[in-house]
């Protein structure tokens, strides 16, 4: 069976580090679909499905097969990477500084 993050928690995260942590190792991502992990999660790197819906998470997992890992993994360092939060920073931070 291929590897893939199945997250599933109930509770509203803001942010999903484990989620980009686990596209930044390659591994697609199927989700519930509120809180962080519906900013994060897009159709190439994994899979959302409606929150409590385990049949929908089931199918969405056999389907991870079809995901190529080196994507989840340029993804990440294009969205998430240390650098794009320091561009992002400070990007922000000129908005506030004249």
């Amino acid at each position: 069976l291929p590897i893939s993050l199945l997250m599933t928690s109930h509770w509203l995260e803001a942010f999903g580090c484990v989620i980009v942590e686990a596209l930044a190792c390659g591994v697609p991502v199927v989700a519930y679909q509120h809180g962080g992990a519906s900013e994060i999660v897009t159709d190439d790197v994994g899979f959302l499905v409606p929150n409590r819906n385990v049949k929908a998470l089931t199918e969405a997992a056999s389907r991870v097969v079809s995901i190529d890992r080196s994507r989840c993994r340029s993804y990440a360092e294009k969205k998430f990477s240390g650098s794009v939060f320091y561009e992002s920073f400070f990007d922000w931070l000129k908005f506030f500084v004249k």
